[in-house]
């Protein structure tokens, strides 16, 4: 996705989605706690105005407990009371709209019933361990929650609006909800793994990730090679940037020596593989309870001409059994020259197989490809086809914190088509589905919360990340733009073979323009 504002030089926006190491990568902690913490720990540090800043987010690794306590109002106890700002866990009358299952998390303002309740949904079933990152804006009294990398539904329980405190020079105490009494509000049966605060710093893409490139759902699952299916530019694929996706791995391991089970993604000439064995961080694993073994990893590496020593190659321990579904994410900031892989939600273990340190490809304007590759015989790549698998979803994003492209266009550009408005039914996929079935648009664009454009053109230059804050009518939570001509923009592009009408169409236009040619070559020769 990007976000625009519909001027005479309409500019762009990133909405966002941050992942936990993003917050790590370039915001050193004010404070932060590492060794896993089982039991209260009651006025642990004294937070100063230098460790707790005026805009702040609060990043933890947390196991929640096995069971859920029996308190009728919904609190399970508390992660952390900094001052009389409260981070706890809470169920079922405590969830936002009372909606979702397990556990959720929630913030508020400690022995003031007047102060904000600012809560998630339910997300987290009992012994589930997750990433949340709590983050405020004082300056604009802006809470956001983000788990595991993502911004599920989430909003005011009481008291919209009401500040979050601000007095510093407080105490920090954890799995407790009282400075002076250990039970009181105690969280039982949980693990918090690390605790961190970090400065919220926002540049002008904004705090999270934006789509940039998504294959529809109509053309998922993709289970044989489609090559070739879209041109990669920049705008397209960021400088910085994750590729998301869903893979089914396949049900049985190929014979390859070099242990590549076969190509997920080709992205110009970076790859996104399957492997095994001797692709893998610390080779197969040992055998599981279910009998087999964890076969499969993930790699991502330059492709390879064969006219030299192996290319640089960034790679999983093995993760994945046969068979198995997973959600994987595959980040490089080349600003900082940093890849890293996530496999559902969570950091594996991974690294460097060859060539440490060693940039990947920048090249934009490319091919992409699924599940083989364009090679027509002229290098030795010894990548092939990704056999037996199936690939649910594919998406291109920016990396939160990265570069990203500006590039102009004028307000025409955006008009291609006429504003389609629903006041109170407008969402994401809504505006998707109108604008796919005009052949040859490739962006949808939506503003105001409720009115939707199509266009064959980007427009482009960037604007603040707080421009498109505009909730969609039909989907509270999801955002659609901003007023004063502020829009969040979105690619679209069909990986499907052209159908039968597609190809007749196809054929129609040749054999006019051919006719036209004649024409004219008549005219002027004749």
């Amino acid at each position: 996705m990007h976000s625009w504002r519909i001027t005479s030089s309409p500019g762009k926006k990133h909405r966002p989605k941050a992942p936990r190491n993003f917050w790590k990568v370039n915001r050193p902690a004010s404070f932060s706690v590492t060794s896993p913490i089982t039991f209260p720990r009651r006025n642990v540090t004294t937070l100063t105005s230098a460790s707790w800043p005026q805009d702040y987010c609060v990043d933890m690794e947390l196991t929640f407990p096995k069971f859920a306590n029996k308190s009728p109002y919904g609190s399970e106890g508390g992660v952390a009371l900094m001052g009389n700002l409260y981070i706890s866990v809470v169920h079922t009358k405590k969830l936002f709209q009372g909606a979702g299952k397990g556990f959720g998390l929630m913030v508020s303002e400690q022995g003031n019933g007047d102060g904000a309740y600012y809560v998630t949904t339910g997300f987290a079933q009992p012994g589930s361990t997750h990433n949340a990152l709590f983050c405020y804006r004082q300056t604009t009294n802006k809470p956001t929650w983000l788990i595991d990398g993502e911004k599920i539904d989430q909003g005011y329980l009481r008291n919209e609006g009401a500040k979050l405190p601000a007095t510093r020079d407080v105490e920090l105490t954890f799995f407790s909800g009282s400075q002076t009494d250990y039970n009181a509000e105690r969280l039982w049966g949980a693990t918090l793994h690390s605790w961190a605060i970090t400065p919220l710093i926002v540049n002008p893409e904004g705090v999270a990730p934006t789509i940039t490139v998504a294959v529809s759902k109509k053309n998922m699952p993709i289970t044989s090679s489609r090559l070739n299916v879209a041109t990669l530019s920049t705008a397209m694929w960021p400088e910085d940037y994750c590729v998301n996706f869903d893979l089914t791995f396949p049900k049985k391991r190929n014979k390859d020596p070099n242990g590549y089970e076969g190509a997920v993604a080709l992205m110009g000439n970076i790859y996104l593989a399957v492997t095994h064995t001797k692709k893998l961080i610390g080779g197969e694993g040992p055998i599981t309870a279910h009998g087999d073994r964890n076969t499969f990893g993930l790699a991502a590496f330059e492709r390879s001409s064969g006219d030299g020593p192996w290319t640089v190659h960034y790679v999983t321990a093995a993760f994945a059994r046969p068979g198995t579904t997973h959600k994987a994410r595959f980040c490089y900031r080349k600003s900082v020259n940093e890849p890293s892989w996530k496999i559902d939600g969570k950091n594996i273990k991974q690294g460097y197989l060859y060539n440490k340190g060693v940039a990947f490809p920048s090249t934009r304007d490319v091919k992409l490809s699924f599940f083989g590759n364009d090679d027509k015989g002229t290098s030795n790549d010894k990548v092939g086809s990704l056999k037996g698998a199936s690939l649910g979803s594919f998406q291109i994003t920016t990396a939160p914190g990265g570069k990203y492209s500006k590039k102009k266009a004028s307000l025409a550009q955006l008009t291609t088509s006429k504003p389609y408005v629903l006041r109170f039914h407008m969402t994401l996929s809504r505006c998707f589905t109108h604008c796919s079935k005009t052949k040859g648009l490739r962006y949808f664009a939506v503003t105001s919360g409720d009115t939707c454009v199509c266009s064959e053109f980007p427009p482009g230059l960037a604007s603040g990340s707080n421009l498109c804050d505009v909730q969609c009518s039909g989907k509270p939570g999801e955002y659609c733009g901003g007023l004063g001509n502020y829009a969040s923009v979105y690619n679209m592009f069909d990986c499907l073979p052209p159908g039968p009408e597609e190809k007749k169409q196809d054929q129609k236009k040749k054999i006019f323009f051919k006719i036209l040619f004649l024409f004219v070559e008549t005219h002027r020769f004749g």
